[in-house]
């Protein structure tokens, strides 16, 4: 029988009237053992994890979003506890759960959890912080911050598109990747995405080339943007094949550095960061258990 640690966040909905008896209910029909890990305003996940004692449990469940989730995620990778992650979705974009196929209903999510298989995935890493989908710069962090609120929560996804449209005048910067051997490239574009994994959401997919279990990092550089672009590129990343676009350039690799001029604003899977440039980006190969739907092993 697995203990669970479950760790709620009072600021994304993880322990509102619908979650917390989902749990229950899970746990009671899964015969689990489980306590809570309550995470409040100005407090932290990673350091509440940290603080548990590594013995009282062998699964963490983590009911949040995805900075919750990410949180939760650096402190497994920080403090090196390897115990399998369970997520349940309760934010508004929910990348990290959508890249993984879990599914947005509590219920649904647990039962993954209760039942489902573990999938173990390569995780990278970004100055300090790890991350599971990717990092993105210029226009790839506008794309997050500049999205508002009330559009996630009524279009999903799909409110990414609009401000990927309102953003069509962005202008150019020139990125330069360089690999540990010191070869430098140097690309023009509106936006880089260094990828972990492939998923946007909704059926969207940088491209199916692009594996969280294949050790390597997929840079993306999109050089330019207009509105016929950007519909041009949604319709590819509902096939998975967005890299094989002519605005795209697609690079593969383990580590890099990466550069640009002018200085751009940098997120880490959906959360604007503090971090300047250069930053070296790299993969730890196969760290990170998840639990999956069996159909994604």
């Amino acid at each position: 029988m697995r203990r669970w640690a479950v760790l709620l966040n009072e600021r994304s909905g993880g322990a509102d009237e619908h979650v917390r008896p989902a749990i229950e209910a899970a746990m009671r029909s899964g015969g689990s053992d489980w306590f809570p890990v309550e995470v409040g305003e100005g407090e932290s996940a990673s350091e509440k994890i940290c603080s548990l004692d590594r013995d009282s449990f062998d699964g963490l469940i983590v009911a949040g979003g995805d900075g919750t989730v990410m949180e939760a995620v650096n402190g497994l990778m920080r403090y090196r506890i390897d115990v399998p992650l369970a997520i349940v979705p309760t934010g508004t974009a929910n990348f990290v759960a959508r890249a993984l196929d879990v599914p947005q209903d509590a219920s649904e999510a647990l039962a993954i959890a209760m039942a489902g298989s573990i999938r173990r995935i390569d995780i990278g890493q970004c100055g300090t912080r790890f991350f599971a989908l990717g990092v993105g710069l210029g226009l790839a962090e506008r794309f997050v911050t500049a999205t508002e609120e009330g559009e996630k929560r009524r279009l999903g996804p799909w409110a990414y598109l609009l401000t990927l449209i309102r953003e069509v005048r962005t202008p150019n910067a020139v990125f330069v990747l360089e690999r540990p051997d010191g070869t430098k490239e140097q690309l023009e574009g509106v936006a880089m995405v260094v990828a972990n994994a492939a998923g946007l959401g909704n059926g969207h997919a940088i491209s199916r080339e692009v594996l969280p279990d294949d050790g390597l990092l997929d840079v993306v550089i999109l050089h330019r943007l207009s509105s016929i672009d950007a519909c041009r590129l949604a319709i590819r990343a509902l096939g998975g094949n967005l890299t094989r676009d002519r605005v795209v350039t697609h690079r593969q690799g383990r580590e890099f550095t990466l550069h640009s001029r002018p200085k751009v604003p940098i997120q880490i899977d959906g959360d604007d960061v503090p971090q300047t440039l250069p930053l070296r980006v790299t993969i730890h190969p196969l760290s990170l258990s998840v639990f999956v739907r069996p159909k994604f092993t």
